[in-house]
């Protein structure tokens, strides 16, 4: 049966966080080395395999805290809006369902495009379809969903370049998309729902394999449609 956990726990273990750094990882293979910045960083990024500078900022202290205890990671608390850093800094930075969450979507952007080197690079993820919107959104405080055509043209009017962009939770994207629409139906109380439970360890094992799996598809070919967007963004 499933369980609630810590906020901790759901990102480090949970099957739609670790299918996603698996996904992640695969979209971020390419990226130039240098030193990286993780904006809104939650209690697990990116994996890093390089000695160079690594910075995370959060909004939230206790996600820093617990940053800092990992080691390698320089933690900043900070607003996406208003970056602490010089321009032309970064090599590398990442929004990683993040801008869905901030007012003001393009001055996030903007400001990770100016502390990015000429020639730099950011992965960004949100996520996708507005028809897809549930009570889940609400309790994760999303401030909207994006099409991709709107996401890439928010993109292209902060300065970047597109490189790559498309869909990703495609396998699994029927589930869960008739979950979210058939909760609008069946949970309409005033509280916020959110889809964050613990399955049993072996079905949270089988969906992060599931899951995980699409990086190879990925690789080869854009997906058609899934519940989250990426776009890979390049500072000219």
């Amino acid at each position: 049966m499933p369980l609630r956990a810590s906020r901790r726990k759901i990102e480090e273990s949970h099957w739609w966080y670790v299918g996603r750094r698996l996904i992640i990882d695969m979209l971020i293979s390419g990226f130039p080395s240098g030193p990286a910045l993780n904006i809104g960083c939650g209690y697990c990024g990116p994996s890093f395999n390089d000695n160079t500078l690594h910075m995370a900022v959060d909004i939230d202290l206790a996600t820093l805290q617990n940053t800092r205890a990992k080691g390698g990671i320089f933690p900043v608390l900070a607003d996406a809006e208003e970056l602490p850093f010089p321009d032309n800094f970064f090599y590398r930075a990442f929004l990683l369902d993040v801008i869905e969450h901030i007012r003001n979507d393009w001055l996030a952007l903007a400001e990770a495009h100016r502390v990015l080197v000429p020639g730099g690079y950011a992965l960004v993820t949100a996520p996708a379809f507005a028809s897809l919107w549930s009570a889940h959104d609400e309790s994760e405080m999303h401030l909207r969903r994006y099409s991709r055509s709107e996401f890439q043209k928010l993109c292209r009017d902060t300065g970047f370049e597109i490189v790559k962009s498309g869909y990703f939770n495609t396998i699994l994207f029927p589930i869960a998309a008739a979950w979210r629409l058939l909760s609008r139906r069946f949970y309409r109380s005033r509280s916020s729902r959110d889809d964050f439970l613990m399955p049993p360890r072996g079905i949270n094992r089988l969906l992060a394999a599931v899951f995980g799996a699409e990086r190879r598809a990925l690789s080869l070919m854009p997906m058609p449609f899934g519940l989250s967007l990426f776009v890979i963004l390049k500072k000219p």
